[in-house]
């Protein structure tokens, strides 16, 4: 005798006469006693699973060099990159200037094209002269894969890393006391150490000076200038510079000799960025 599936089904599923079993590919039913195989053929579409990270294909700026003398100055960034499966989401690129305490960055997204550039600005004034490099490129896909690149690995690539800042103005006030600036003629014992101070608007890192600065030499004593008297010296063997981040300012302290006393002298501050800054000291036993 013929078993009629769907129509036993019929009838005893109302009385809930029933029970079913299934797995992914085959089901079990038991009905009344009566077990009956079904087969249940299951269809899965295969997807790939995209775990590798974009790959960094090319990277340049130009230019290589910059003058903020005249103005600010902009520097564009060039960059392409591959990825498998999600595709190009973002480029990230981070540049640290010389003292390490300043950085600047540029990044661009894919929506939905990759744009072929960024740039970073630097301003007139306040930038840090000298080697600016690159500390890292960072590209990311669309599901969230991310590639970076250091200084190394970019190097490895053949890829630049360096950026020259020349002609930087720093942003320079000061003197402050104790000592007053030009046209004022300091007066200090001979011998003491003398705390010079001024800013830069900011830390500008501790290689601000050119060479063979700060430097001082003799003076004529005009006793028509006016004068002021030093009410602060520290205690030094040598002089320093240091900075104090609390104040925001550098501290140059200047070891004076013995031997300057009955003489005047000019201090002499020469910075990086070319500019010169003065202060005159007669001093006493």
């Amino acid at each position: 005798m013929k078993t009629n599936f769907a129509e036993v089904l019929r009838m005893h599923r109302s009385a809930r006469l029933w029970r079913s079993f299934q797995s992914a590919a085959v089901g079990v039913r038991t009905i009344l006693g009566m077990a009956l195989i079904v087969t249940m053929p299951v269809h899965v579409a295969a997807q790939a699973l995209d775990t590798t990270p974009p790959v960094l294909t090319a990277f340049d700026f130009t230019p290589k060099t910059i003058d903020t003398t005249a103005g600010a100055a902009t520097v564009t960034v060039t960059f392409s990159g591959t990825d498998d499966l999600a595709g190009m989401y973002s480029f990230f690129v981070a540049i640290n200037s010389p003292s390490g305490q300043h950085w600047q960055y540029a990044e661009a997204y894919c929506k939905p094209n990759c744009p072929p550039s960024g740039g970073f600005g630097f301003s007139q004034y306040g930038t840090e002269a000298g080697v600016w490099t690159v500390a890292y490129v960072s590209v990311e896909d669309a599901v969230g894969n991310r590639r970076t690149y250091f200084t190394a690995d970019l190097v490895a690539l053949g890829f630049p890393t360096q950026l020259l800042s020349t002609g930087a103005q720093y942003n320079f006030t000061g003197f402050f006391q104790p000592v007053a600036s030009l046209p004022t003629m300091n007066v200090a014992k001979a011998g003491s150490a003398i705390p010079v101070k001024w800013s830069l608007g900011g830390y500008q890192g501790m290689d601000i000076c050119a060479a063979g600065y700060p430097a001082s030499g003799p003076i004529p004593s005009d006793p028509t200038q006016v004068t002021e008297a030093i009410e602060e010296t520290v205690t030094a063997g040598n002089s320093s510079l240091n900075y104090d981040a609390g104040a925001g300012q550098y501290v140059y302290v200047w070891k004076t000799q013995k031997a300057w006393a009955g003489t005047s002298r000019q201090l002499v501050i020469k910075l990086k960025d070319g500019t010169y800054h003065r202060a005159n000291f007669k001093f006493t036993k």
